[in-house]
C-alpha cells in the first residue's frame, strides 16, 4: 500500500496525486492488457435513480486523471438521464487488490471540437456518423472527494 486517503481531493499532497493518476491511466489501458493478469481493472459509474444507485461498467478515456476523466456515451442512454437530474456522480476504480472512489461533478459535453478530439475507433460501434453524430457526447467527472487505497 502506498496511498491510503479519505477527503477532499484539493488537500492531496503532490506525490498521492501522480500515484493515483498512474492508477487511473492504468484502468484506462485495460483493454491492453491480457485478461488473465491479475491487474485487470474495473471501472464503474454510480448515478442515483429514483430510490437507488445504478451502476455501469464504463470505460475512460485518454487524457483522464484527477483534474478531470472522460468517457463517451450516447445522447439517449440511461445515465444522461441520471445525471441530469443529480450532477453527482460516483466512480469506482478496482483492480482487486486497491480501490479508488470519486465523488464527481459531471457534465455534458457537446462541443464538436471536443468531440473529435477525444474520438476514438471503436466509437463507430456505437455511433455511426462518427464524432459528428448527433447521439455522442462526452461526460466529464470533476473528482471532488476522494477515497483510495493503493
Amino acid at each position: 500500500m502506498s496511498v491510503y486517503y479519505q477527503g477532499d481531493v484539493k488537500q492531496l499532497d503532490k506525490e498521492s496525486i501522480i500515484e493515483i493518476n498512474h492508477y487511473i491511466n492504468r484502468a484506462n489501458t485495460v483493454h491492453e492488457l491480457d485478461p488473465m493478469n491479475m491487474d485487470k481493472f474495473n471501472i464503474v459509474l454510480g448515478t442515483s435513480q429514483e430510490n437507488h444507485v445504478h451502476l455501469t461498467i464504463m470505460g475512460i478515456l485518454k487524457e483522464s486523471g484527477l483534474n478531470a476523466l472522460y468517457m463517451q456515451t450516447n445522447r439517449q442512454s440511461q445515465k444522461i438521464k441520471n445525471i441530469m437530474n443529480q450532477k453527482i456522480t460516483e466512480i469506482s476504480i478496482t483492480n482487486g487488490r486497491g480501490f479508488l472512489i470519486m465523488e464527481c461533478e459531471t457534465s455534458i459535453l457537446d462541443d464538436l471540437k471536443l468531440k473529435k478530439e477525444f474520438w476514438e475507433d471503436w466509437f463507430y460501434e456505437y455511433h455511426k456518423e462518427g464524432y459528428l453524430s448527433q447521439d455522442y457526447v462526452l461526460l466529464k467527472f470533476i473528482p471532488k472527494v476522494i477515497r483510495v487505497f493503493i
